[in-house]
């Protein structure tokens, strides 16, 4: 799970593109729930003093999981957090609006859409184009101090997984 797919899909961003923008499974199968259920309620706005501070906190538990408890190598703990993770991720969905959430609460949509901004492609549905490597990082501009918090979170974190791995720690 965590070389395959957290690994993988980092490179693959940063390299190609939004993959996990096309496959992420909360997201089609939020949307399928609309289709089945009809449209939920009009969503609340989103407010915007949350900023990316949900993505930050989820983000900050994924990395503790990830690198530091011991529950993560355990698939029936993994499983319960993926549900549990799932059921949360559906209800800020249904409370703020599908693509609302996806681009400030659900971290693995904000991690893989920060990291797509390196690659060469980029796109929106039916039409994709050629870009300058890096050059994704200029579309926003300024960024929120919610955001900046994500990026140093995801630099340390990514600083701290190569340090333990080094023969010093």
């Amino acid at each position: 799970v965590w070389v395959v797919w957290w690994v993988g899909f980092a490179f693959f961003s940063s390299l190609v593109g939004n993959l996990w923008d096309l496959v992420n499974p909360l997201r089609i199968l939020f949307a399928w729930a609309e289709r089945v259920a009809g449209p939920f309620p009009a969503p609340e706005a989103y407010p915007r003093r949350l900023g990316y501070w949900p993505a930050v906190a989820l983000f900050l538990a994924f990395v503790w999981l990830e690198l530091i408890s011991k529950g993560a190598e355990t698939p029936l703990h993994l499983g319960f957090l993926i549900v549990v993770y799932a059921l949360f991720s559906w209800t800020g969905m249904a409370i703020f609006g599908r693509a609302r959430w996806l681009e400030h609460g659900e971290v693995f949509a904000v991690v893989f859409g920060l990291l797509a901004r390196f690659a060469p492609l980029a796109g929106e549905p039916r039409r994709l184009w050629l870009r300058l490597p890096a050059t994704g990082l200029l579309e926003q501009r300024p960024l929120g101090v919610s955001q900046v918090c994500f990026v140093i979170l995801l630099l340390t974190s990514v600083t701290f997984d190569g340090f333990m791995e080094t023969p010093l720690w």
